[in-house]
């Protein structure tokens, strides 16, 4: 039952998909702590939890609250019988053990440290042939010339995707994440609005059915002739029958999810660790000062400017949260910007602070079950990144003129456009 004095229907002023929310949400989760910090939010017909310790309570405790809630927002009517791949079958991220157990644990053995650092030579040649690309110009889109083609050659050598097929990944990526929404069942209440036209909305699930018929035919290649590569491996596994673990519909959905997850939250960390340093020039000197900082430094970009905004679960059973009783069924969205920026937890949860002692405590790639399997790579990644800019660039700064944009995005944040001129 809902507690009317947490003003649950108070909070229309709230609106996560709005572009200054997105860019920093301090000022609401702020807002949202000292008001009622687990409410229902009427508009997307979900719970709200957004202190630190009840966040980590949500996300590692699989028994109360069940991953099975991702899925896409729905296709247009014509185009649904087409779309069942992505549809009708579950994500990793909204899996449940054993079927979680089974795909993870394979993808968790391949990011080793010794993995991390025999990518990072190939990472940093990378990052100074980008930046080879466009320094003499004096300005660049930090996004599509240097974030995103850095992660995304990353991730194509760990899984082994053809190399020459990255323009492709890059836009299916960007339809496949935009479109990642809360699943329910025909007898709940519908989805809640969303910001998307019917125009856009058609034109992502266009595309999809362009990375369907790709992705199928991958599959099928890899069947039947397994390469040595993670996703060979994943297609290999077999329950104790002798059956496909993964079945080819559950690999069509799944090896775009890698790939996309694999390289566009590190994209964002980069770009918005960026951001950060330009509205902090005294931390930025401190930091061009001692490069031996700049681990603090995407740390802290984590904690403030994470790229997934929040989690999302079912709630199993009624459970109380902060004297708030949530009812089986429920959606609940963990919203981990607003652990990262809990007062209780993080002294001054709203500047960026590079002596920080305890940035790392972040939740920004999740606890639990479902904690990113490639943090490590994604900091690796950042590091490197955000270290050869501040030597070939060292005087930097966002264009004035141009604005960051961003797309709006319930679970990941979805940084479209930095203008970097220096």
């Amino acid at each position: 039952m809902r507690d009317a004095s947490l003003e649950a229907t108070d909070f229309n002023w709230f609106n996560p998909f709005d572009t200054s929310y997105i860019h920093d949400p301090y000022p609401a989760v702020a807002r949202i702590h000292a008001t009622a910090p687990v409410f229902f939010y009427e508009p997307l017909a979900l719970w709200i939890v957004s202190k630190y310790d009840d966040v980590k309570t949500v996300l590692k405790d699989a028994d109360t609250f069940s991953s099975k809630v991702f899925g896409f927002l729905p296709p247009p009517a014509d185009l649904a019988p087409q779309v069942r791949d992505f549809t009708d079958h579950e994500l990793l991220l909204g899996m449940d053990k054993p079927e979680h157990t089974a795909l993870r644990q394979p993808l968790a053995s391949l990011f080793t440290h010794k993995l991390v650092a025999d990518l990072e030579p190939a990472v940093r040649e990378r990052a100074k042939r980008l930046i080879d690309g466009f320094i003499a110009d004096g300005r660049c889109e930090l996004m599509s010339q240097y974030s995103y083609p850095l992660a995304l050659s990353t991730i194509v050598d760990v899984f082994g995707v053809p190399a020459d097929h990255a323009d492709l990944f890059r836009g299916w990526s960007d339809d496949f994440m935009t479109m990642l929404s809360v699943r329910r069942s025909p007898e709940e209440e519908p989805a809640a609005a969303h910001p998307m036209p019917p125009e856009e909305l058609r034109e992502h699930w266009t595309n999809l059915l362009e990375a369907k018929a790709y992705f199928k035919e991958y599959v099928a290649r890899l069947r039947r002739a397994p390469a040595n590569d993670v996703f060979s491996a994943l297609l290999a596994l077999k329950d104790t029958n002798g059956n496909h673990r993964v079945s080819d519909a559950s690999a069509v959905v799944n090896i775009p999810n890698l790939i996309a997850a694999g390289h566009d939250t590190t994209a964002n960390l980069i770009s918005q660790t960026v951001i950060l340093l330009n509205d902090n020039p005294e931390q930025r000197r401190a930091l061009q000062d001692d490069l031996a900082l700049v681990p603090q430094a995407i740390e802290e970009a984590l904690r403030m400017r994470g790229s997934a905004l929040g989690n999302l679960r079912r709630a199993k059973r009624d459970v109380v949260i902060r004297g708030v009783e949530i009812p089986a069924g429920a959606i609940v969205y963990a919203m981990l910007n607003g652990a990262g920026m809990d007062a209780d937890q993080f002294d001054k949860p709203g500047t960026f602070d590079l002596a920080r002692p305890n940035a790392g405590q972040h939740l920004a790639f999740g606890f639990g079950r479902h904690n990113c399997i490639g943090s490590q790579l994604a900091r690796m990644q950042a590091r490197v990144a955000l270290t050869e800019l501040l030597v070939r660039l060292p005087d930097f700064r966002l264009t004035p003129s141009e604005p960051i944009t961003y797309a709006p995005g319930l679970p990941l944040r979805f940084t479209t456009s930095v203008p970097l001129e220096w």
